[in-house]
């Protein structure tokens, strides 16, 4: 009986060894993700193969950087938390599936940080404070160009400390050409002023 109990036992911590691993990739409820105005969360990244044909499923993954950023600088050397093209709820939304797309700011003092969204991204590209590039390239924090993770959503109370005082929500037609998507024209987008 003894031997059956420690059996039962052994496989049981066994069986809990082998689950931390998933515990510790586990989603990530920090704020430290924008997209259309909101921070958001994730959870463990996966890898995908550059696009041959079907670019239009990725939106961009906006790593903010200063002049003179390489990716030997790391996540550490960037500006500020990621931007994210479109976040679920937004037409334009592709369901995750990333492109890691550098902006370099070269006018810092022409900008209010954070930047938030997208559309706040182009208003700042079109004032000539940054730059963005048009084709994929390393943000070094992670070993591919093209990637998967879901946006998770964080409680509005976690978040609100982060938000500017004194923004209005101003909904505007798309106009402008996503740089990894030529398919996103004519929807709405929720654009911060």
């Amino acid at each position: 009986m003894l031997r059956k109990i420690g059996l039962i036992v052994s496989l049981l911590a066994l069986g809990l060894m082998a689950a931390l691993p998933v515990y510790a990739a586990g989603p990530n409820f920090q704020a430290g993700i924008w997209a259309d105005g909101e921070q958001w969360g994730t959870k463990a990244t996966t890898g995908l193969p550059a696009p041959k044909k079907n670019g239009h499923s990725f939106d961009a993954f906006y790593f903010i950087t200063p002049v003179g950023w390489t990716a030997d600088d790391g996540p550490g050397g960037w500006l500020q938390a990621p931007v994210m093209e479109a976040a679920p709820g937004n037409p334009a939304y592709n369901g995750g599936r990333w492109a890691t797309i550098r902006v370099t700011v070269v006018n810092p003092a022409g900008i209010s940080f954070p930047l938030m969204s997208e559309a706040e991204i182009m208003q700042e590209a079109a004032q000539g404070d940054l730059v963005i590039g048009t084709e994929a390239e390393p943000d070094g924090a992670h070993p591919w160009l093209y990637f998967q993770c879901p946006l998770l959503p964080l409680s509005r109370h976690r978040v609100a400390a982060g938000r500017r005082a004194h923004r209005r929500r101003v909904i505007q037609p798309h106009t402008f050409k996503s740089k990894t998507s030529a398919a996103h024209r004519g929807g709405l987008v929720e654009v911060q002023s």
